[in-house]
């Protein structure tokens, strides 16, 4: 059942983190509660995160800077920290990277990685 009211340790949480598409609608969200998935600045999140991903997936230094296994770690890092809410330090995800989330209650009925 959804949530009736919004969460305030949730979304004083959220405030916390970088790249969040505040709205009433995402209040709601986090909270728990009914929302409109199709506002448009979470649509817009939503499309952000899938470009990001497949950018992220796909990328590789250009041959001609010889890149090492340190630069390639380096440029993800950065990559990552253009996109996620915190990132800590030497953090490494390698691809493939999914943009997924999971809370309280999650209930996924197709595949999910």
């Amino acid at each position: 059942m959804a949530a009736e009211n919004k969460n305030a340790h949730e979304i004083a949480l959220a405030k916390q983190l970088k790249h969040i598409p505040w709205c009433e609608e995402y209040e709601k969200m986090i909270s728990g509660m009914l929302y409109d998935s199709f506002q448009l600045s979470l649509s817009a999140a939503r499309f952000k995160a899938r470009t990001f991903a497949h950018r992220y997936n796909q990328y590789f230094p250009e041959p001609s800077t010889n890149p090492t296994f340190e630069t390639l770690q380096a440029d993800r890092f950065t990559m990552l920290e253009g996109i996620l809410g915190r990132v800590g330090p030497g953090c490494l995800i390698e691809p493939p990277f999914y943009v997924v989330s999971k809370s309280k209650g999650l209930l996924v009925e197709q595949r999910i990685v």
